[in-house]
């Protein structure tokens, strides 16, 4: 089945970040879901960049725009 998934930040913050607390339950799900599209919104896009570049969210391995 084809379908256009656009899923919340917590599911890209999960498949970015492999220390996330359920990175390997939306890793194993997203390689389930092989035949689906998946897309960012702009302000989904917009809102894991900014939790990527939060202190609070990644500790010490906070990055900056650039890199995130």
């Amino acid at each position: 089945m084809n379908t256009l998934n656009f899923p919340d930040v917590n599911i890209w913050l999960e498949l970015l970040w492999s220390r996330y607390v359920h990175s390997e339950q939306a890793r194993e799900w997203f390689e389930r879901s092989a035949d689906e599209q998946f897309f960012f919104c702009r302000f989904t896009q917009i809102t894991a960049l900014w939790l990527i570049a939060t202190k609070a969210t990644m500790g010490m391995e906070t990055k900056n725009m650039a890199v995130a």
